[in-house]
């Protein structure tokens, strides 16, 4: 019942949020331009939305150039957009041997990975961008959110701080690096980063409902309700400090685990 009633706590704040999106990748970081007849129409349908008419047009456009590495790209973003991760992860992998190095492709193969549930192995793919291009910030905050998933959090902390070092201000990014250090244990810590954030311009509901949690796993539940009371009423006041009490009697990693990424699958 109170995981129902906290549909704002504890949300690593929309994955989409911190990637650009796939015509961004395709037209930022895309290898060969090699064009073949019908291309610019399949590309006119894509950006219009058809998605499904497009992914069919780059598939017969590909059955004619298969080594074609700019096809592969739209190809593997337009799958990804239609939520057929399995499909996109293999097309992305095609376009990985056509132009190795590439962080087009380990960043989407990253992402596709993460969609399948695979946190090591998207770990991976963001982190062979990064031997390439040290400072790529799509990548960097991919392996801080497949670490942190993967259990991995004092490796994800060094990932949100090169990060945070590019944009220092990002409330998305700060949110989820002190939804780290929450996971390994650093509440002080996460404390004093959310409530940075919660009370200034942009924030949000999810940030300062992060900080009550951040506040109920310490103890604190005076601070918690007061922090809780300003977005909900008391009724969802008094169940969220119910579950904040809960999970801090359950203890162990995993109980914290549990509260921050229950809601991921719904971003």
């Amino acid at each position: 019942m109170f995981l129902k009633m906290m549909q704002c706590i504890a949300l690593l704040l929309p994955l989409s949020a911190c990637f650009v999106s796939g015509e961004g990748l395709m037209d930022k970081l895309s290898g060969n331009k090699t064009t073949i007849k019908g291309i610019k129409v399949a590309d006119a349908i894509y950006k219009n939305g058809d998605l499904i008419t497009a992914v069919t047009m780059y598939k017969q456009l590909l059955n004619k150039d298969l080594e074609n590495s700019s096809l592969w790209l739209k190809y593997a973003e337009t799958l990804y957009r239609l939520d057929q991760f399995s499909e996109a992860l293999e097309s992305y992998e095609k376009y990985i041997v056509l132009i190795p190095g590439s962080c087009a492709g380990f960043i989407g193969a990253g992402r596709s990975n993460l969609k399948l549930a695979r946190p090591a192995a998207a770990g991976v793919y963001f982190e062979n961008c990064l031997e390439f291009e040290h400072k790529n910030e799509i990548a960097l905050i991919g392996a801080a959110i497949s670490n942190d998933i993967a259990g991995r959090t004092a490796l994800s902390h060094k990932y949100y701080q090169n990060a945070l070092l590019a944009k220092p201000y990002d409330l998305r990014l700060r949110n989820n690096y002190s939804l780290s250090l929450l996971l390994s244990g650093k509440l002080d810590e996460a404390i004093g980063e959310l409530s940075q954030i919660a009370f200034g311009p942009g924030s949000s509901v999810s940030i300062r409902q992060n900080l009550a949690l951040a506040y109920g796993l310490k103890g604190d539940m005076d601070a918690a309700e007061h922090v809780a009371a300003l977005d909900f009423p008391p009724n969802i006041v008094r169940n969220n400090l119910q579950y904040f009490k809960l999970i801090r009697n359950i203890g162990g990693n995993e109980a914290i685990k549990s509260a921050i990424f229950g809601n991921m699958t719904n971003q």
